[in-house]
């Protein structure tokens, strides 16, 4: 949701604002209208091109942010005159939309375990390093390999100084299961099947890392073909690590990179778990996926660990729960 200081916002502004500014500078694409955010209703201003939200409530600090350079430039001439574009920081966007997802249960649209699902989705991508696109996040080209708009702790902070507004517990039970770093949402799925609690459709496995690289400051120089190594899942310092591979590891080049990365894990000591679509695709699947790991880990975690995940993968409710997980994230 964008944010415009109302100080000096008047209806010609607005239209300005939202419909030549904003879209030749590529900053928005206004397919549909712009949403502002006033401080409360006698701020609203009737324009077909914009839709604006009353803030009722306090808000902690760090909710809103500023638009800076680069993006002032002569499309952007109205601000230059004294109206400063902000918008909203991105854990007020995720509060915002844990109010929305609470709605939707409680008119019954939405159970309340994937109205967290989809909003702990929703933080994993902020806080990972891929994006889907904006207006078709499903079937859309994604963007990989970028910088995270923020942090699970940054966000859990900003929610412990909220107060009073809709969709708080929500979100606190929803960054709770929140990780930082997955790099596509299908490393999500993975990592929710084996980490969620099992009502959410997981194993409830803990301290799971995610794209931690590896110290490799003692192994001898020249010993591995890669100078890094950051496994997509692993649990603990455990010698077995989860690898997600997508299509694109079926290219010849990614088959032989992918098969130094595995030599490269066993000159460490190291399993690597290599997984793709057919793996988690179905209930079926992800349960077999699941027993080979919790096979993986037993030698380490122990007995008692194997028959509590071999109880949980036989429990017909908590085998719909993965079905609601993978109905919900893929």
């Amino acid at each position: 949701m964008a944010f415009v200081s109302w100080e000096k916002l008047d209806g010609k502004q607005v239209r300005e604002l939202s419909i030549p500014a904003l879209e030749t500078s590529g900053l928005f694409t206004i397919d549909r209208p712009l949403d502002l955010r006033v401080r409360d209703t006698r701020d609203r201003v009737r324009l077909g091109t914009v839709v604006c939200h009353a803030t009722t409530k306090p808000l902690p600090g760090g909710s809103i942010v500023e638009l800076t350079a680069p993006w002032h430039s002569a499309d952007l001439l109205p601000l230059e005159q004294g109206c400063r574009i902000l918008m909203d920081s991105v854990p007020l966007m995720i509060l915002d939309m844990a109010g929305q997802l609470c709605e939707y249960v409680n008119n019954g649209k939405m159970s309340h375990d994937v109205g967290i699902m989809r909003l702990t989705e929703l933080i994993c991508e902020f806080c990972g390093t891929y994006a889907r696109h904006y207006l078709s996040p499903r079937n859309g080209e994604m963007t990989f390999e970028i910088e995270p708009a923020t942090t699970v702790s940054e966000v859990r902070e900003y929610l412990s100084r909220v107060r009073g507004i809709s969709g708080i517990k929500l979100a606190r039970a929803s960054v709770a299961l929140a990780a930082d770093r997955l790099a596509s949402p299908m490393e999500l799925v993975v990592y929710a099947a084996m980490a969620f609690p099992p009502r959410l459709g997981g194993l409830h496995i803990q301290d799971m890392r995610i794209n931690e690289p590896l110290d490799l400051s003692v192994v001898p120089k020249g010993t591995l073909a890669h100078q890094q190594l950051t496994p997509d899942l692993r649990v603990g310092d455990r010698p077995v690590v989860v690898e997600y591979n997508g299509k694109e590891h079926l290219k010849k080049y990614r088959v032989r990179q992918d098969k130094d990365r595995a030599q490269d894990y066993a000159k460490l000591g190291i399993y690597q778990y290599p997984l793709m679509i057919e793996d988690v695709c179905s209930v079926d699947a992800l349960e077999r996926t699941l027993r080979d790991f919790v096979g993986l880990l037993t030698p380490y975690e122990g007995l008692s660990f194997r028959a509590r995940a071999l109880r949980i993968l036989r429990d017909r409710k908590y085998r719909a729960a993965r079905q609601r997980l993978l109905d919900t994230y893929l």
